[in-house]
């Protein structure tokens, strides 16, 4: 235990994290950086102390935020796309179409319709 209450809380944030090893150990150095200024009279260490501690926790928010954003992401697409939930033929059909959609438009509503769909027709005879 340290002299500062931040400190000791910053170093259980740390380790229950779900940062990777490398940022762990950076911020876990950044925090011993922080703990050998603690308790110095020094006015320019201790500004450094707290910017080094600002540092850590906005790493530790900006980590959380992170997972909080993916969890949410993840979550409504869970709800767009359930697997669960019965498609209709309509459904599947709009998404199968889907990269052709424009050339179909154009078939369906253009002048030479007729004459495009003879000529389809007169490819598979």
């Amino acid at each position: 235990m340290s002299d500062d209450v931040r400190l000791d809380l910053l170093k259980d944030a740390i380790a229950e994290s779900g940062l990777d090893g490398q940022t762990k150990d950076a911020l876990a150095d950044d925090l011993r950086y922080a703990q050998e200024i603690n308790g110095t009279g020094d006015a320019a260490l201790r500004g450094i102390k707290r910017i080094v501690i600002s540092g850590i926790r906005r790493e530790l928010l900006a980590h959380d935020r992170t997972i909080r954003a993916i969890d949410a992401h993840a979550s409504k697409c869970a709800v767009l796309f359930d697997v669960n939930k019965p498609v209709k033929r309509t459904g599947k059909l709009i998404v199968l179409l889907t990269p052709w959609r424009w050339p179909l438009a154009l078939v369906c509503f253009s002048p030479f319709a007729g004459d495009i769909v003879t000529l389809i027709i007169s490819a598979f005879k």
